[in-house]
């Protein structure tokens, strides 16, 4: 079976993560590839221009998109500092895996 991890979620661990305040879209396609990988391919992201696009829409307080970055406005926001209320909806072999991912 394949789970479907979406862009939102992904852009979120991202953050919360990093304790960074930007990503390059080249950055996030790496950080997604990371993702399915380390779950051996046990997941789908579908990060393309439409789903980036719609989770900044879902989130324009949170994030928004400025020169093919994503930006984090509001580093203290309540989701990202509370990630784990995102992540459980999300398969614990999944979190865990996105846990174990090094973010340079």
């Amino acid at each position: 079976m394949c789970y479907v991890l979406s862009t939102e979620k992904v852009i979120l661990n991202y953050f919360a993560k990093s304790k960074k305040e930007r990503i390059k879209l080249s950055d996030l396609n790496e950080y997604s590839s990371k993702i399915v990988k380390s779950c051996n391919n046990g997941i789908i992201i579908q990060l393309s221009r439409d789903t980036i696009d719609d989770a900044i829409n879902q989130r324009s307080g949170i994030f928004e998109f400025q020169n093919e970055e994503i930006v984090l406005l509001d580093k203290e926001n309540v989701i990202i500092n509370n990630i784990d209320l995102v992540n459980r909806t999300i398969p614990a072999y999944i979190c865990t895996e996105i846990e174990s991912i090094s973010i340079q």
